[in-house]
């Protein structure tokens, strides 16, 4: 158990984009993407799709976390 529990902050307001923004990386190549972002916002690899259908896609906002060593 912590004996210290962490102090948290959960934002719950924040700018999200425009579906038209959205829509702009709808065909976009996930490689360009992540390198335009200094490598930032990849999936690891053996995150895959439930379906195995190579026509299955993606793309979206996706609520993220960083958390620290030993973060259970």
């Amino acid at each position: 158990m912590i004996k210290d529990s962490p102090i948290l902050t959960v934002r719950r307001k924040f700018r999200r984009p425009t579906d038209a923004q959205l829509q702009s990386f709808n065909k976009a190549s996930t490689g360009f993407v992540v390198d335009s972002q200094d490598g930032n916002g990849a999936l690891d690899y053996r995150i895959k799709p439930l379906v195995d259908d190579i026509s299955s896609a993606f793309f979206g906002v996706a609520v993220t976390c960083q958390t620290g060593p030993s973060d259970n």
